[in-house]
């Protein structure tokens, strides 16, 4: 793994916590699924919405570790929080997403 590698994991990786930032202004209390709109999002962003703020406070943390961790340039480190990063992810579909 290069130098560059480890730039583009942090490019990317701030690319995902900007993300994180935004993530909740697309679910607006009133914008539950329907057969108009064609959500994937489950009814529980609405019903346990603290449960998804935290999940979408993980999610922030997680990608910023990952930031950080990639500029130590240890190989090791990077990948346990890439998947710290991706295990956010995955929870959080599974419990808010159709």
């Amino acid at each position: 793994l290069s130098d560059g590698n480890f730039i583009e994991i942090q490019n990317a990786s701030k690319k995902i916590n900007l993300w994180s930032n935004e993530m909740h202004k697309y679910f607006p209390k009133g914008s539950e699924a329907s057969a108009s709109n064609k959500s994937e999002a489950s009814n529980d962003i609405w019903s346990d919405n603290e449960g998804f703020k935290i999940a979408i406070n993980n999610f922030k943390q997680k990608s910023a570790e990952l930031i950080q961790i990639a500029t130590s340039k240890n190989l090791d480190d990077t990948v346990t929080a890439f998947r710290n990063l991706a295990g956010t992810c995955k929870g959080c579909h599974q419990k808010y997403r159709n």
